[in-house]
């Protein structure tokens, strides 16, 4: 599809599959790893892990970064439904605002719509 012209150049790609990573929250079996860097930054390498049904647990790095990013998933939390009705309105907002600034892009895509039913998780 066509994307709007930008001024950085990030890049990622798979760099494991299958992995078994531990995170002070738990630990997770089948983790993908990613590989993001930018070629400003030749041999800075940030690692991303996802894990099923989670999404991303973990951020480390490999290569020379000389300002490392270490992220690692310490709780999940289950919002309540005002806390995700609060959460899906800023959501929407955030949203409208992106159309207004951004109608080249943005206005090439239906905006999103209000769920009327929570999936359960």
């Amino acid at each position: 599809g066509w994307a709007p012209v930008v001024q950085w150049s990030d890049r990622g790609q798979v760099y494991q599959m299958g992995q078994h990573t531990c995170v002070p929250f738990d630990c997770y079996e089948d983790v993908l790893v990613m590989d993001e860097f930018n070629l400003e930054e030749p041999g800075a390498i940030q690692l991303k892990y996802y894990a099923l049904g989670v999404g991303q647990v973990r951020v480390g790095f490999r290569g020379d970064d000389l300002k490392p990013e270490v992220l690692e998933l310490i709780e999940k939390i289950q919002l309540d439904p005002e806390a995700l009705a609060e959460v899906r309105e800023t959501a929407l907002a955030l949203e409208a605002n992106a159309y207004d600034i951004s109608p080249n892009v943005y206005g090439q895509t239906p905006p999103a719509e209000p769920m009327v039913e929570s999936p359960s998780l």
